[in-house]
């Protein structure tokens, strides 16, 4: 087979791979998980319908084919209509699509489009008369049409009705992303006739929005520009938003004059007191350190501590954090009680990461001086965990115990429990491990340790046994004992039949607030003001059109209500069509608001499903036989890679469903003798992954949480702290792991290993 072949034959096999079902689940799978030209060739044939005709425009735009683009956009328009001789210029197309005929769904998305591809044309009067086909429904679609329509405006010399078109814009749309949009485009218009004062008005206005937005970077360039062509001055309250903006995007050097002549004449102390603070925050991102210090020695004694904070805070954020220490050392110890904590805070974070001399005595500092807030729990977990690594389990014990006592569910509770059941378990105090370990499986079902003591323990439980327990404690309310007996019966049985008809006799305050959260994901009831919008995502999911959903979830504000819809809205449409990812990580953000842990032994079956799916079974399973690989294993480590997501990219580079780097890439398709690939392609990046997985899985002789640290962080790594740690035990081994992000990596895929195992009914 020839090269070029071999990227469509393994796209084409992708599609009869999924788990979709129906017209529009095969379309969705299409456009969610295919490459753009293995779409074109699967939805390219006689007879396609509207929605394939608008598949068709946003592949062919996408390759930049606008004719192409345009007869398929123009065909999508109607539910029944069709004119495949028409001409693609803009009178015809105009005048067939606004033919009265049944509108399909897409027709205002793929008018929308044509006006976009018209523009590029230079059709200007043209785009106008299309936006104007569009109604108004406060969409992110109709909003850029809005914003194009202003443009082609502004080309035709009509500068005063572009306007207008964006102001009735700033009347409809409330968010930020519209309105800065907006304003960055009026502002535009308004310097092209000469209006600086409005202008700069705008962009002040964009700024006022969002000083950290990308937009506000624009407007405080533009800012900068023009107001030396104002007739009269900004205020200065507008001049200290922009040198704020200009110092959050680091461009110091131009925010400088004007925070020094705000510094020295402005008349209102307020706006001189910002000023000095964001002053010594560009004197600091310039590294003149020394004049941020003598802009604090010249302040006031209260006004002293927060310029200091000021430029502690810009070098901490730009990661000189080194620096940053050395005057939050100095907060810390003269400071107000509240303006030391977050100095302090900080000081025992970077102390302890990077395991600084008296790094203890910071941790120690914190949680006696702020007893009750949640940092202490970290710093009674980091001091047990470093008396751990140096084998003092007394001591280890004791702050575990403590944080435990005053932070019984917090972050790091789970990893106390366990210790401390380790501790017991090794002194033979059998009556106190057993109680923590049903303490972790009745309180920390989500627990990755939790797992890990479960599995290792599953054996010393018979299952007559465990369920005679479970009718006792039932019976007699001990909830802990009858939640650990469901638990460990669901692990041993692997039978999901057993563990639903178990669930029937657990009472219902344990399953009901899970039992909501899967109604409210099946039958959803939007809360926000952008309710229509939640709910018209479904046409983008139908035909699995993600910059369409994307573009549309821009328009959320950063309200409560407004991001639970946005959660259950994808974790909703992407159940429904095969968005493995939008499904599992939005019911995971559900959960996370509600407060609801996540725990597979009482969740509803249809949770368990969108926790743990089986996506792209048939490349799954043939990848797991051509390389002996357990298919458990893959879906374990595809799901800690890239949560299902065939198309992410990680800010290392690495790509795809296994998040494979392409330089590891190379040497895999050297090996399997391909030379044209694409690892966006699910088949394709599951092939390759299985491989390297089957290659580690010989390297280290079948130990899981070696071949995936391996994975992970290179094998190398893996060697290098095996011989550093050798003789410890696997406990100890991953607990020490020196990276993190690594650390964690290996108990979460060893979670998904065991629950895979469990519902797919095998080890």
């Amino acid at each position: 087979m020839k090269a070029g072949k071999v990227l469509i034959m393994l796209s084409l096999f992708t599609l009869c791979c999924t788990n979709g079902g129906g017209e529009t689940g095969r379309l969705a799978e299409i456009g969610f998980h295919s490459s753009t030209e293995a779409a074109i060739q699967s939805l390219e044939k006689e007879g396609i319908g509207y929605r394939e005709h608008f598949m068709l425009g946003v592949a062919f735009k996408k390759k930049k084919n606008y004719k192409k683009a345009l007869f398929h956009f123009s065909n999508s328009c109607f539910s029944r209509e069709r004119d495949y001789r028409l001409r693609l210029f803009a009178h015809p197309v105009y005048a067939f699509v606004k033919s009265y005929n049944i509108k399909s769904e897409y027709y205002a998305d793929a008018v929308a489009e044509i006006a976009d591809i018209f523009f590029l044309y230079r059709e200007f009067d043209y785009v106008v008369k299309f936006v104007d086909l569009l109604k108004n429904d406060e969409s992110a679609m109709y909003r850029d049409a809005l914003l194009l329509k202003s443009r082609a405006l502004s080309e035709l010399g009509r500068d005063e009705e572009a306007l207008v078109t964006v102001e009735g814009m700033l009347k409809s749309y409330h968010d930020k992303d519209s309105r800065s949009l907006a304003l960055i485009r009026s502002a535009s218009l308004r310097e092209k006739g000469d209006d600086f004062a409005g202008a700069v008005k705008d962009y002040a206005g964009v700024i006022a929005l969002d000083e950290s937005s990308w937009q506000s970077t624009i407007a405080a360039g533009r800012f900068v520009d023009i107001r030396g062509r104002m007739d009269a001055p900004p205020s200065d309250e507008t001049l200290v938003m922009l040198a704020g903006a200009l110092c959050r995007h680091r461009r110091y050097d131009e925010a400088l004059p004007i925070l020094k002549s705000l510094a020295a004449e402005s008349k209102d102390n307020a706006i001189r007191t910002r000023s000095i603070r964001i002053l010594a925050r560009a004197y600091a991102g310039l590294n003149r350190m020394k004049e941020a210090e003598a802009l604090a020695r010249a302040s006031d004694p209260a006004e002293q501590v927060e310029i200091r904070l000021a430029a502690a805070d810009d070098l901490w954020s730009r990661n000189r954090k080194g620096a940053a220490i050395e005057i939050y050392r100095k907060i810390a110890t003269d400071a107000p009680k509240e303006t030391a904590k977050h100095a302090l805070r900080r000081l025992a974070v970077f102390t302890s990461d990077n395991r600084s001399a008296g790094f203890e005595k910071n941790l120690k500092d914190f949680k006696e001086r702020y007893p009750g807030d949640e940092f202490s729990e970290y710093c009674l977990w980091t001091l047990g965990r470093e008396a751990l690594k140096i084998k003092n389990k007394k001591a280890a014990e004791g702050y575990f115990t403590e944080a435990l006592g005053k932070f019984p569910d917090g972050e790091n509770a789970d990893r106390m429990k366990f210790w401390l059941y380790r501790f017991n378990e090794d002194r033979g105090n059998n009556d106190a491990a057993e109680r923590l370990f049903h303490d972790l499986v009745a309180n920390n079902p989500d627990s990755t340790l939790t797992w890990a003591l479960m599995e290792r323990k599953a054996d010393r439980y018979a299952t007559e046994a465990l369920a005679a327990d479970f009718g006792r404690a039932l019976a007699e309310g001990r909830r802990a004992d009858y939640l650990f007996c469901h638990a460990m019966l669901f692990l041993k049985e692997k039978d999901v039949k057993k563990r639903n008809a178990r669930l029937e006799k657990i009472p219902s305050a344990d399953k009901k607030p899970l039992e909501i959260l899967e109604r409210d994901l099946v039958k959803p009831q939007f809360r926000s003001r952008y309710s229509n919008n939640m709910k018209a995502l479904e046409r983008y999911f139908a035909v699995g059109h993600a910059d369409g959903i994307n573009r549309e979830l821009s328009l959320l504000g950063g309200e409560i209500d407004a991001q639970e819809d946005r959660s259950v809205a994808l974790a909703h449409f992407g159940g429904r069509y095969a968005h493995y990812y939008f499904s599992l990580f939005s019911t995971l953000e559900v959960m996370r608001t509600r407060k609801l842990r996540e725990n597979i032994s009482l969740m509803p079956e249809a949770t368990l499903k969108r926790l743990l799916p089986t996506p792209f079974a048939t490349c799954v399973e043939e990848s797991a036989k051509k390389f002996k690989v357990n298919p458990n294993a893959i879906y374990a480590v595809m799901k800690a890679e890239s949560l299902f997501h065939p198309k992410a990219v990680s800010s290392a580079g690495a790509v795809g469903l296994m998040q494979i780097m392409p330089a590891t890439a190379r040497g895999i398709a050297s090996g399997l003798g391909v030379y044209e690939y694409d690892l966006k392609d699910p088949c394709t990046s599951l092939r390759f992954g299985t491989r390297y997985i089957a290659g580690l899985h010989s390297m280290f002789k079948g130990n899981f949480d070696f071949v995936v640290a391996g994975y992970n962080a290179g094998a190398g790594n893996v060697q290098k702290w095996r011989a550093r740690m050798a003789g410890e035990d696997s406990d100890y081994f991953t607990e020490f792991i020196p990276f993190s992000e690594t650390r964690y990596y290996v108990v979460r895929t060893r979670k998904f290993l065991i629950q895979y195992g469990i519902i797919n009914r095998r080890p």
